[in-house]
């Protein structure tokens, strides 16, 4: 077992989402069955028919409890040997360490995953998930004695070239592997609570209702992100440990609650970003005595306030309202680190001096529709939906069915999953927007889609926008925000950092390959026996042909690892160009990546820069958001 650091007790308050980076804390490689003792000098770690590596993290910075989301480990390939040639990750099992040279570790029989470098290529980051195996090691943290890397195939002597895995030592021809961790509640559903369950769990994103909770059940956890209610709780619910929220009513109803126990005060110190501290608030109006006047409350905010709410200012009834639902895994967000990057030289984008998030993946036809349906579903005054997107001819994925007053919003078939287009950049805004406030549902006015991220005024169908609010929580990326994302690695020229021609970190010298797809419109890679695949690939050139096209748009993310950005960004180079917020020339706003129906490389390279009317929608352009 690994000399692990104290583990830091869980905080009382829900765990917010938050992403964590963490650099090999210890690595090393192994020979005929020995640890090498060059190893923790060197900055490769060689894999072949006779040598095996090691890579180990310390977890100990996660809190004890801490909910894990997704795990994704990055390895650096220093030099690749020939196709054919890859590794084989596994759970390793036995103690070792970098700095007591002895008997090589043992390691897990089973495959966690398999990947082919020389599809990567040399100087390159892979990225394989690891989500299970790290909420594993958080839940007993004594199992956690990191990965090991063997040569596939395992057991040939014909192998000429070793895998050079870059090592944490490495200063210009090795990289150390990393580990990124997003923490943040899972949902919970009523089928997993049971009456007189013990539930030491957090219980986020709605409402918990009778349904969810039954009477008599024991709760000594965190109960967060929801109204919690004297109708909502049995009456003989027990409350230990300490429960974030709020209850409605004087609490007449429920036994074991005294007076004293819900009784507090709600201070502006005690309210960070929009979110209501761990503490329980008496029935009665909340006035600004108690909360500062003009305090924001329009993003996501849990809890619930009983009372008028006279007393504040900027207060947003229904926001508040529809971000105690929302769904926490409604967008998958991808951290951009690395804040105050140097810009590109070539054309002034990329220098970015904060720290933000990006979409994983472009905004799909699934979750516009969701959309649609909170924000469109009796008027639609913001366009929101156009007849292309009905229409199977025009690469569509959106029906909308009902009369006027009426409307409801169905994905067409096989088109869930894939990006929405025909959207303006005005309706991209107002998604914007509506993620803003909380996912609401209403008609389409300040409260869900005309204020927010963006302050929207005037008649169609050309509105006038403000700049990005101060205070926006979801927003459409700056040209620039969008820039880093797609093009910058850190690692582009040893510390100082850079800029790739393309998406995924290959040089000028070798475009991503026309990506093919199956008959669901999955993408698939030609000359690769690895699904999903590191080759790097895009879907331009009308590379996707499904459905009846020759020419179409593709599942989201599923091109795999070469796929993807630095960062971990997917479909930056192809299927849907990209609005972004900037401003061209004139009222045209920026557009970037390439296109299903591109027929060259030439708008997926870093110089690929296009620009709209913001009122205008094609099938090749959707959109992205990003956040803090």
């Amino acid at each position: 077992m690994k000399p692990a650091a104290t583990l830091l007790l869980a905080a009382m308050l829900p765990i917010r989402l938050v992403a964590v980076t963490l650099p090999a804390a210890e690595d090393s490689s192994s020979l005929k069955g020995k640890l090498t003792a060059a190893t923790n000098r060197a900055s490769t770690l060689p894999v072949d028919a006779t040598r095996n590596a090691f890579v180990y993290f310390d977890l100990s910075e996660i809190p004890a409890g801490a909910e894990v989301r997704y795990a994704r480990l990055r390895v650096y390939f220093s030099s690749v040997p020939r196709a054919g040639a890859g590794l084989r990750m596994h759970k390793v099992t036995g103690i070792w360490s970098e700095a007591a040279v002895g008997n090589a570790p043992t390691f897990d029989n089973a495959t966690l995953s398999t990947i082919d470098p020389a599809l990567v290529g040399a100087k390159r980051f892979a990225s394989m998930d690891v989500t299970q195996v790290v909420r594993d090691w958080i839940a007993s943290p004594a199992s956690n004695e990191g990965f090991a890397f063997s040569a596939v195939p395992a057991a040939t002597a014909k192998l000429t070239a070793s895998v050079l895995v870059g090592a944490k030592e490495g200063s210009g021809s090795g990289y150390p592997a990393e580990l990124e961790v997003e923490l943040g509640p899972l949902p919970v559903v009523s089928s997993q609570i049971s009456p007189g369950a013990v539930q030491q769990i957090h219980i986020a994103n709605g409402a918990v209702g009778g349904g969810q909770l039954a009477a008599q059940a024991v709760q000594s956890g965190n109960i967060a992100n929801g109204a919690i209610g004297s109708q909502q709780l049995g009456s003989n619910l027990t409350l230990g440990g300490t429960t974030a929220g709020t209850f409605s009513g004087d609490g007449s109803s429920l036994t074991g609650i005294t007076a004293a126990s819900i009784t507090g005060k709600l201070t502006s110190a005690q309210i960070a970003d929009g979110a209501i501290a761990s503490v329980h608030i008496t029935s009665g109006a909340i006035g600004s005595a108690q909360l500062a006047a003009n305090l924001a409350l329009a993003g996501t905010t849990t809890g619930t306030f009983s009372g008028d709410a006279s007393g504040l200012t900027n207060f947003n009834p229904a926001a508040l309202a529809a971000a105690a639902s929302a769904n926490a895994n409604f967008m998958k967000w991808v951290p951009i680190a690395d804040a105050g990057n140097p810009v590109d030289g070539d054309n002034g984008l990329g220098a970015i001096t904060y720290r933000y998030k990006i979409g994983k993946y472009e905004v799909t036809n699934d979750q516009y529709v969701q959309f649609l349906n909170a924000v469109a579903s009796t008027a639609d005054p913001g366009s929101l939906f156009v007849t292309a997107m009905k229409e199977p001819t025009e690469r569509g994925g959106i029906i909308r069915v009902g009369v006027p007053g009426s409307y409801s919003y169905v994905c067409r078939r096989a088109m869930a999953d894939k990006p929405v287009n025909y959207v303006s950049w005005y309706s991209a805004i107002r998604f914007a927007n509506w993620m803003h406030n909380g996912m609401p549902t209403g008609p389409q006015g300040p409260t869900t889609t005309e204020d927010g991220a963006y302050t929207i005024t005037g008649a169609a169908p050309n509105w006038t926008v403000s700049n990005r609010n101060p205070g926006a929580k979801v927003w459409l990326p700056t040209e620039s925000e969008w820039y880093k994302a797609a093009y910058y690695d850190p690692y582009r020229f040893g510390t100082s950092g850079g800029y790739w021609m393309f998406h995924s970190q290959n040089p000028i010298s070798v475009p991503p390959t026309q990506c093919q797809s199956n008959g669901k419109g999955d993408m698939t890679h030609p000359g690769s026996s690895i699904v999903p695949s590191s080759l790097n690939c895009a879907n331009f050139n009308n590379g996707a042909q499904w459905g009846g096209f020759i020419g179409h748009v593709a599942t989201v993310g599923r091109g795999g690892g070469g796929t993807e950005s630095f960062y971990g960004a997917a479909d930056m180079a192809g299927n849907l160009a990209e609005w972004n917020e900037s401003i061209i020339s004139g009222s045209a706003r920026g557009i970037r990546g390439g296109a299903w129906n591109d027929t060259d490389d030439l708008w997926l390279r870093k110089e690929g820069r296009k620009s709209a009317d913001p009122s205008t929608y094609s099938s090749a352009v959707g959109f992205r958001v990003a956040t803090n």
